[in-house]
């Protein structure tokens, strides 16, 4: 359990500095050896580290904080090796400070009374399977079914899937492949990642190209989960801007081709540019070596 003392300092730095600070990685570890006068040391080392897994847009934007600080949970636990417990406790901090919420624990669901009756018949009665299994809801940070972690929800069921997950241990550095093949067909919306791979990989077969980056993200697969794909550019700009928030200075590719020698990279910095922006596409040169994040729909 935190000190009250730690808690009411994270609170008063809050209410003087604003809620946006903890989006501000270097500002809010000066700020917090400020307020504590140095003291707390363990604990601020880690809330800087839970701070720095881009949780806090999850817990600003969360509809339902109990199964956000469930899922973050597990995700600290999966992904960072983080206690479970400490986790829950700075968590819970943060919920208190950003959102003035207090999580309460879950009640354990009461099993059904057992009838102290024998059934009036012997015949089994048979049940009607609901011609559609009940939804499960996915929200940011949760793992999907291949174990990935889900990046984008489009709110409903169409062409087969809503969802996108991707792999953070999947990150292979290599080229884009066919500089100076135009390549007909490719685009940047959301939904287009997985058939811009398959055009990609049918080029590249004809032209016998081998280790590329749609390649790598095709042959992929995880947990018996093998419908792995090259996002598009906006699919991946989804991605990082949705995992990533505290920024990240690697370029990676997109499946989205602009030129016969060129296609779409993005990266997101730690820092502004001088016209305040900190996300960018790029035109990378095919040939160069960017890093791969592969995704899947379901």
């Amino acid at each position: 359990m935190l000190e009250t003392a730690f808690v009411d300092i994270v609170q008063k730095l809050v209410n003087e500095q604003g809620k946006d600070v903890f989006l501000e990685a270097r500002r809010i570890k000066s700020l917090l050896f400020d307020y504590t006068k140095n003291e707390f040391k363990k604990e601020i080392s880690l809330l800087l580290a839970i701070i720095d897994t881009g949780v806090v847009p999850y817990i600003n934007t969360a509809e339902n904080a109990a199964d956000c600080k469930q899922s973050l949970v597990k995700r600290l636990e999966d992904e960072h090796n983080l206690s479970p417990q400490k986790s829950a406790e700075i968590l819970d901090l943060l919920f208190l400070v950003l959102r003035g919420m207090k999580i309460q624990a879950a009640v354990p669901a009461q099993p059904a009374p057992i009838p102290n009756h024998a059934p009036q018949s012997a015949k089994t009665e048979l049940t009607t399977k609901p011609e559609y299994p009940e939804e499960k809801k996915y929200w940011h940070g949760d793992r999907g079914p291949a174990g990935g972690i889900v990046f984008y929800d489009k709110e409903q069921y169409t062409d087969g899937w809503r969802y996108l997950e991707t792999t953070l241990k999947f990150c292979p550095r290599t080229q884009w492949g066919l500089y100076g093949v135009n390549i007909t067909g490719t685009d940047t919306v959301i939904g287009s990642g997985k058939q811009n791979t398959e055009l990609i990989i049918a080029a590249l077969t004809r032209e016998g190209v081998t280790g590329t980056a749609a390649q790598l993200c095709k042959s992929y697969t995880l947990n018996g989960y093998s419908d792995w794909f090259l996002p598009s550019r906006d699919e991946l700009e989804q991605l990082c801007e949705s995992l990533f928030r505290g920024g990240f200075f690697k370029y990676f590719w997109s499946s989205s081709q602009f030129d016969a020698k060129n296609s779409i990279s993005y990266y997101k910095s730690l820092f502004k540019d001088d016209i305040g922006n900190s996300s960018n596409y790029h035109y990378s040169a095919k040939n160069v070596k960017l890093y791969v994040r592969a995704v899947r729909a379901f």
